[in-house]
């Protein structure tokens, strides 16, 4: 998506709000999840609250590691859309199709979590909750050998919520975002029937 949001990270991590792993860090020094920090450190004298903030504003961003063109494929898999393509006998493996979308809207929910550990031995999750909507408008997907290969040119409008142990992290409501030109997505990524 050249200069485009390609992650749910990219999409959260807006720097005008301080981004998302700012935002998370300062919930998690905050009062709002004091009871999750005193239950942490309560569990081990080794743990420097401090440090563990810092360490775990580290991570955050792999917690939002997943890519948009993902979460779309997983949507349209899960929705049957585009089943009819894994017929080989009927869609042959040489050819190539392309399948206008029409505006429609994907709604997805990610539960990521971060477990901490001190010498290898869990003291707590650290639990996060993505509640995402994607609106897309046109485009076009190429596929082949049951598998799509490629997105093309379309909009997306992307809004959505990160809760951490119940508490607001960050919202976010995208700009339409053109996607320009072409999407490669390489060997593809195959329809699951």
């Amino acid at each position: 998506m050249m200069n485009q949001p390609n992650s749910l990270y990219q999409v959260f991590n807006d720097k005008e709000d301080g981004g998302f792993t700012e935002n998370l860090k300062r919930s998690l020094d905050g009062e709002g999840l004091r009871s999750m920090r005193q239950s942490l450190t309560e569990k081990s004298s080794m743990i420097s609250w401090s440090g563990l903030s810092e360490d775990i504003k580290t991570k955050a961003g792999d917690l939002l590691s997943v890519t948009i063109p993902d979460i779309l494929i997983r949507a349209w898999n899960k929705a049957g859309i585009l089943n009819k393509y894994v017929n080989r006998e009927k869609y042959d493996p040489e050819e190539v199709f392309l399948i206008e979308l029409k505006e429609h809207t994907v709604s997805s929910k990610h539960k990521p979590y971060l477990d901490v550990e001190v010498n290898n031995k869990s003291i707590g999750r650290i639990n996060v909750d993505v509640d995402l909507e994607i609106l897309v408008k046109g485009g076009i997907l190429k596929i082949q050998d049951a598998r799509i290969r490629q997105l093309r040119t379309g909009t997306l409008k992307i809004s959505g919520a990160i809760h951490c142990e119940g508490l607001e992290i960050t919202k976010k409501e995208s700009k339409e975002i053109k996607i320009p030109g072409k999407i490669a997505l390489g060997e593809g990524i195959p329809i699951a029937p």
